[in-house]
C-alpha cells in the first residue's frame, strides 16, 4: 500500500491536488449548508447530539438509544467536536465531515483503478457538489448512513487491491486484515453496508475459493470481531434481540414495487436527476439525463460482456473493474427489492448506489474528455452547473423550512417547559428528544414507550405528561386513576402537571370464591379469572351496553379495579360506567370512568405512559360484595375483550 502510494504521490502530484481542493471545497459547501440547516435539528439528529454529549461524559451505548442496531459510532465521532466547538446544530453536521473526508478519498482510489487518475480527480468534484439528497445524508447526523458510504467504498478499494493488484502475499495479508476490521465497523455501525459485503465477498472468494480455509481467513475473521465488538457482546449478554429484530423485518409483500421505486425514482435521485421531492430536476433536463443514464448503463453492461463471461468463468482477474460497481448497483437493488420490502419506499436504503453513481459519472466524464476535451469539459460542467443550482435551491429551502417531524413549536415548548420549574416529563418521541437536546437535559423528556432516553441514568420523578393536539385527551384516563391534574396549553400542545395520586394504598385482593356473570357470551365468562391473561372474555364492538357482573364471595373494602387486556391492547373501554352492591338488590353508582389517552400510575403514584397491557379505574375506598361493570362506549374499531379481571383493595 506505501509503494503505490508513494507513486501516486510522484506521478500524480496535479490529480492529488485537484482532490485536495475539490474536499476543501466540498467542505466548505457543506459548512455552508450547514448553517442553513441550524435550528433544524429534529428526532434522529436529536438523538445523535444527545449520544454524543453522553459520551463526552464517559457513557458509551452499543447501539442507537430504544434500538438493537444501528451502532454508536456516529455519536462517538461527533462527541470531540462538541468538546470543542460547543454543542450545536452546526457542530452535530461538522462532526460528520470526517466521513466525507474519507468517503472522497476512498472514491478517488476506487475510480483511479477503474479509469486511471484524471477519472478520479473529476470523482472528487462530482462528490464535492454532490446531489441534494446525498449532501442531505452527509450534513444531518441520523445514524450511520454517511458512516456507510465511507466504509462501503473503503472496503471496495482494499477488495481490487487484493484481486486486481497483483500484490504480494505479505501484503494481502495485511489488506485482509483492514477489510475485516473495516468490514467489523461497517457491520456494527449500518446494515446498509450489506451490498457492499456482497461485492467484497464474491470477488475475493472468485480470488481464491479456498480463502475460508486459509489461515490468513482467520485472522480477518478476528479483525471483523474486533471491528464490530460492541455488536456482538450486546448481543451476548442480552440473548441475541439484534436477530430477532431481523426475523420480524423480513417479509414478502411488495417487491415488485420496492424494484420499481428502487430503478425508477431512487437511482435516478442518487444520480441528481431527480429532485428531493422525486421529480425530474428542472423538468425535462431531469428526464432527459434519466433517459440517458438508463441508455448508458445499457451500453456498458453489453460492452462489458467479455468481463461478464470471464466473472461467470472465475477468471476475475481478466474482468474490468468497473464491473465490481455495476455489481454493487445490482446489489443494492436486489438486497432492498427482495431482503427489504415494506410498506413505504425510502432511497436511503438504497445509499450504497451514491458510490457506483459518482464512479460511473467521473469515468464517463473522463472516456469523453479522452476523446474530446471541449466535449468532455462541457458535459461535466453542466452536470456541476446541475447539481450547483439544485444545492443552491436545496440550501433556500433548508433556511425557510421549519422544524421537521413535530406539529407544535417545539423550541416554546422547551422554553414553557423550563419557565414552569418542570423537570422531567413523558412526550412524543420527536418532541421529547428534540426538547431534551434543546434544553441540553436541563429537562429530560422520555418518550411515551420509555425506550429512546435512558431514564436510569437520571432521578426520572415527578415527570409531565406532553401531549400534542391532535392527540387524545388524557383528562378521562387521569380521571378514571383518581388523579388530580392541572393542564396548560401552549400552541400545539396540552401539558398535564402536576400530576398526584390520590395516596390510598392499593393491592390485589385474592380471587378465591369469585364468581363472574355477563350479558352475553356466557361461555367464556370464567376466563376472565382463569389466571391466564392469554384468555379472553369478549364481545362485539357493536354491543350495546354490555355488562359484567362480579360476586366477590364476601363483602370487603374495594378500592379500583384492573382490566387485564392481554395482547389485544386495543380492545378497551372508552366509557364505563361501575355499580357496587352489598346485597346484590340494591346498587349505587361508583364512578363513571372514561379512557382518552394510554396513561398508567406507577407503584411510587406517578404518572408513566409504559403500558402494563390493561386498563385502571380507581376511587376512593368502599365497602361491595358485588360489582358490575357496564361498557357505556367502546372506542370504535375493536370489540370489549378481558383477558383477566382484577378488584384492587386496601393496601
Amino acid at each position: 500500500m506505501s509503494a503505490e502510494l508513494g507513486k501516486v504521490l510522484r506521478e500524480e502530484r496535479r490529480y492529488l491536488t485537484a482532490l485536495a481542493a475539490s474536499i476543501a471545497v466540498g467542505l466548505a459547501l457543506r459548512i455552508w449548508l450547514a448553517f442553513a440547516a441550524d435550528g433544524k435539528s429534529w428526532s434522529d439528529s436529536a438523538t445523535i447530539a444527545l449520544m454524543a454529549m453522553h459520551a463526552m461524559r464517559g457513557k458509551f451505548y452499543a447501539f442507537y438509544w430504544g434500538q438493537t442496531y444501528m451502532g454508536s459510532l456516529e455519536p462517538l465521532v461527533v462527541a470531540p467536536f462538541f468538546a470543542l466547538l460547543g454543542v450545536s446544530d452546526v457542530t452535530l453536521s461538522v462532526g460528520l465531515l470526517p466521513w466525507y473526508v474519507l468517503f472522497a478519498v476512498a472514491l478517488y482510489l476506487v475510480v483511479r483503478r477503474c479509469g486511471g487518475p484524471l477519472a478520479a480527480a473529476i470523482s472528487g468534484w462530482l462528490l464535492a457538489l454532490a446531489p441534494p439528497y446525498v449532501q442531505y445524508q452527509q450534513i444531518i447526523a441520523r445514524g450511520g448512513y454517511t458512516e456507510t458510504l465511507a466504509f462501503g467504498t473503503t472496503l471496495l478499494w482494499l477488495t481490487l487491491r487484493v484481486t486486481h493488484g497483483g500484490l504480494e502475499a505479505r501484503v494481502e495479508r495485511r489488506h485482509l486484515l483492514a477489510i475485516g476490521f473495516v468490514a467489523g465497523l461497517a457491520f456494527w455501525t449500518n446494515w446498509l453496508v450489506f451490498p457492499y459485503f456482497a461485492v467484497v465477498g464474491v470477488y475475493l472468494l472468485l480470488h481464491d475459493w479456498r480463502l475460508p480455509l486459509r489461515p490468513r481467513a482467520l485472522g480477518a475473521l478476528l479483525c471483523f470481531l474486533l471491528g464490530s465488538l460492541p455488536f456482538w457482546v450486546y448481543n451476548l449478554r442480552h440473548g441475541f434481540p439484534t436477530f430477532s429484530f431481523v426475523e420480524g423485518f423480513q417479509g414478502t409483500e411488495g417487491r415488485h414495487q420496492a424494484f420499481e421505486y428502487a430503478v425508477q425514482r431512487a437511482i435516478p435521485l442518487l444520480f441528481g436527476f431527480r429532485d428531493l421531492e422525486e421529480k425530474f430536476a428542472w423538468g425535462w433536463p431531469g428526464r432527459a439525463l434519466t433517459n440517458l443514464l438508463a441508455l448508458g448503463l445499457c451500453v456498458l453492461l453489453l460492452g462489458l460482456w467479455r468481463s461478464w463471461l470471464a466473472l461467470l468463468r472465475g477468471r476475475l482477474r481478466a474482468t474490468h473493474p468497473v464491473i465490481a460497481l455495476l455489481l454493487l448497483m445490482l446489489a443494492t437493488v436486489g438486497i432492498y427489492a427482495f431482503g427489504l420490502p415494506g410498506r413505504y419506499h425510502v432511497a436511503r436504503y438504497l445509499l450504497p448506489v451514491a458510490t457506483a453513481a459518482a464512479s460511473l459519472l467521473a469515468l464517463a466524464g473522463a472516456w469523453l474528455t479522452a476523446r474530446s476535451r471541449a466535449l468532455g469539459a462541457a458535459a461535466l460542467l453542466g452536470l456541476l452547473a446541475l447539481y450547483g443550482l439544485q444545492i443552491a435551491e436545496f440550501r433556500r429551502n433548508l433556511a425557510s423550512s421549519a422544524r421537521p417531524g413535530t406539529e407544535g413549536l417545539v423550541d416554546q415548548l422547551a422554553e414553557h417547559l423550563l419557565r414552569s420549574g418542570i423537570r422531567y416529563g413523558y412526550a412524543d418521541y420527536g418532541d421529547s428528544t428534540i426538547t431534551t437536546y434543546l434544553t441540553r437535559e436541563r429537562v429530560v423528556l422520555a418518550d411515551y414507550t420509555g425506550g429512546r432516553y435512558p431514564v436510569d441514568e437520571v432521578d426520572f420523578h415527578d415527570p409531565a405528561l406532553i401531549l400534542r393536539e391532535s392527540n387524545a385527551s388524557a383528562d378521562d384516563t387521569l380521571d378514571a386513576l383518581g388523579a388530580s391534574f392541572a393542564v396548560s396549553r401552549i400552541p400545539g400542545f396540552r401539558i398535564y402537571w402536576p400530576i398526584r395520586y390520590d395516596g390510598v394504598a392499593r393491592a390485589p385482593l385474592p380471587t378465591r370464591g369469585w364468581t363472574v356473570a355477563v350479558s352475553e357470551n356466557g361461555a367464556d365468562a370464567g376466563l376472565m379469572l382463569d389466571g391466564d391473561r392469554w384468555t379472553y372474555w369478549s364481545v362485539p364492538k357493536a354491543s350495546v351496553a354490555p355488562a359484567v357482573t362480579l360476586d366477590l364471595g364476601a363483602e370487603q373494602s374495594v378500592t379500583g379495579v384492573y382490566f387485564d387486556l392481554g395482547e389485544r391492547g386495543h380492545d378497551g373501554f372508552a366509557k364505563l360506567r361501575i355499580e357496587a352492591s352489598r346485597d346484590g338488590e340494591s346498587w349505587s353508582a361508583v364512578k363513571e370512568a372514561g379512557w382518552g389517552f394510554a396513561a398508567q400510575l406507577d407503584p411510587n403514584g406517578q404518572v408513566t405512559c409504559e403500558q402494563s397491557g390493561g386498563q385502571y379505574v380507581l376511587f376512593p375506598p368502599r365497602p361491595a360484595r358485588r360489582l358490575r361493570f357496564t361498557r357505556l362506549a367502546g372506542n370504535g374499531k375493536y370489540d370489549w375483550s378481558v383477558g383477566e379481571l382484577r378488584v384492587l383493595g386496601p393496601g
